[in-house]
């Protein structure tokens, strides 16, 4: 029995890893268009207002999202839909790096957005079944603490890397690791 525990207390530390990592992914597709805004608006020879469209949709998708995640955490389960999720995002920013006009932009980010509600929705029940009610604010803490993470090695790494690549090969880097970075 008490090795079944010990087994069990390993195991929800490392779905507390993957929640964070799912954050991390929900972080990149969150800040990443501030900072290939410029590049793809030239790219794409988009004005400022149609781009400000395409970053409304990330918002836009995941508000409507959130109550769908939940619907589909319940019917499919947390880590499932963490996955899919996270697969959407990934499938997002890979399409935005294709991207050539608006619409073949938008519809992407819309992906981004559906799929970060998809990271965020699901983790609470995900967490909440894991973890005794003593251990449940710490290891939201550590699935949490993974957006500041994404922010933050974002803001290190982006400024180095994109100015050598074009949006064009940068988004779809940015989405095979956000794949690579998946709670599944």
């Amino acid at each position: 029995m008490a090795q079944l525990t010990e087994e069990l207390s390993t195991r929800r530390w490392l779905v507390a890893v993957g929640a964070f990592l799912g954050m991390v992914s929900f972080s990149i597709s969150r800040h990443l268009y501030q900072y290939v805004l410029p590049p793809m608006a030239t790219d794409l020879a988009l004005p400022y207002e149609r781009m400000g469209n395409i970053a409304s949709a990330y918002f836009v998708a995941y508000a409507v999202a959130s109550l769908a995640w939940g619907i589909v955490a319940d019917a499919v389960g947390s880590r499932r839909a963490m996955l899919l999720g996270v697969g959407l995002i990934a499938a997002g920013l890979t399409g935005m790096g294709f991207a050539s006009s608006f619409a073949t932009a938008f519809v992407p980010y819309l992906l981004c957005g559906a799929g970060a509600a998809g990271l965020s929705v699901p983790q609470v029940p995900l967490l909440s079944s894991w973890f005794p009610a003593n251990r449940r604010g710490l290891a939201m803490g550590i699935a949490i603490t993974g957006s500041g993470f994404g922010s933050f090695a974002l803001g290190l790494v982006v400024p180095t890397v994109l100015p050598s690549m074009s949006t064009l090969i940068s988004v779809p880097v940015r989405g095979s690791t956000n794949a690579a970075a998946s709670p599944g």
